[in-house]
């Protein structure tokens, strides 16, 4: 894939990731990327945008994916997201579902 930045065609990176055996939390590889040069965003339906930068010896590169949580039962914690060497650490945690009483009129 390739996404233009000021006129000059660079190639993003999809960075390997990886979901623990219990499904409870994501982990996304990042090498090189400090923490302040990684964006998250959490849309509707469970959509989760992962992108960042990395600057080495003056050479930029770009790491971006994009992951949807299919199972509406889970959430994103956003309180507990980590970044240590090298990896983002994403916690997911289970919904407990909201059961109303509905009153017939």
């Amino acid at each position: 894939m390739l996404k233009r930045l000021d006129n000059t065609a660079q190639a993003v990176k999809q960075p390997a990731y990886e979901v623990s055996d219990d499904g409870r939390e994501i982990f996304v590889d990042l090498p090189g990327c400090k923490k302040e040069d990684i964006s998250i965003e959490l849309g509707e339906g469970g959509r989760l945008s992962i992108s960042a930068k990395r600057v080495l010896g003056g050479n930029e590169k770009e790491y971006g994916v994009v992951l949807t949580l299919t199972n509406r039962n889970y959430a994103v914690d956003t309180e507990n997201l980590k970044y240590d060497d090298g990896v983002l650490h994403i916690p997911v945690n289970e919904i407990k579902p909201e059961v109303k009483k509905l009153v017939i009129r």
